[in-house]
């Protein structure tokens, strides 16, 4: 991903995961981080792909930026 990151100029990388009931209710981002030395964004977000409904609306949501983060805790 980081290689076509360089290649294609991209700011952000998103690792999209199959979202599951402990990781609560929400299609949310994550966590988002910073690669060292370089510009990119790399976060990691999740979506209910069992829930169809308005999932084009969901992950434009994701993408856009309008979405609640939930930071990792351990």
């Amino acid at each position: 991903m980081m290689a076509y990151a360089q290649l294609y100029l991209a700011p952000r990388l998103t690792l999209l995961y199959p979202h599951h009931p402990g990781l609560g209710t929400e299609d949310v981002v994550h966590a988002r981080h910073r690669i060292t030395g370089h510009a990119t964004i790399l976060e990691t977000a999740s979506i209910d792909v069992a829930n169809s409904e308005k999932i084009l609306d969901r992950i434009r949501r994701l993408i856009i930026g309008d979405e609640v983060i939930v930071e990792a805790t351990g």
